[in-house]
């Protein structure tokens, strides 16, 4: 019960830094309007419903393309650090999470409020591999104390505020999320395409 209600209150910090992100889309300056959709339409930045179901509605772009950028891109991709209740690297300061953010540019522009699926896995970032030789774990530098993981933190203050277009313009795929993750054969937010499908329709998602 304890680990549902702690994965529960990520989710509420997750959502609540991105929410506040993509409300605050007035105080930067818009990127370059995208190309025309796959099918031939120019994207309208509105959701498409026929037969009570959601159409795609965006032309995909692959953020693992090297070239990738936000620039002309229907969707935004960008990374956010929300701060935790934990501070398992005692360093007395809350621990940040990554969370990766991928939203349709309809949604950053106002015209509609995106559902959003969200996936707080712990292997979002990427994982070391196992340390087979029997000594520490690639990761550990020094043995963790669990007694430590409820104790009291003190929380950062905000240096500033940012419209989701400055973050996505500020974004840098190739050390935000396509990275390799070190002892690993991984690659950083292994799973960022699995909700792609979803992505083209008009929902926003956060890993």
């Amino acid at each position: 019960m304890r680990s549902h209600i702690k994965k529960m209150a990520l989710i509420k910090h997750i959502a609540t830094a991105v929410a506040v992100s993509m409300m605050l889309t007035g105080c930067g300056t818009a990127l370059a309007l995208p190309a025309p959709a796959a099918d031939g339409q120019t994207y309208d930045g509105n959701i498409r419903i026929e037969d009570g179901m959601l159409q795609p509605m965006l032309e995909f772009s692959n953020g693992r393309d090297p070239a990738y950028t936000n620039e002309g891109s229907d969707i935004i991709r960008y990374c956010v650090y929300v701060e935790t209740d934990h501070d398992t690297d005692n360093d007395g300061m809350a621990d940040l999470v990554k969370a990766l953010v991928q939203v349709p540019r309809g949604a950053v522009d106002g015209k509609y409020k995106a559902a959003t699926i969200y996936d707080p896995t712990p292997y979002g970032a990427g994982v070391v591999e196992e340390n087979t030789d029997g000594a520490e774990a690639w990761y550990l530098e020094k043995e963790f104390d669990y007694k430590l993981l409820y104790k009291d933190c003190e929380k950062r203050k905000p240096a500033g505020i940012m419209s989701t277009y400055e973050a996505a313009a500020a974004a840098d795929p190739a050390k935000d999320w396509n990275y390799s993750v070190p002892n690993s054969s991984m690659p950083g937010y292994a799973y960022m395409g699995v909700y792609n499908y979803f992505l083209v329709r008009g929902y926003a998602v956060v890993e």
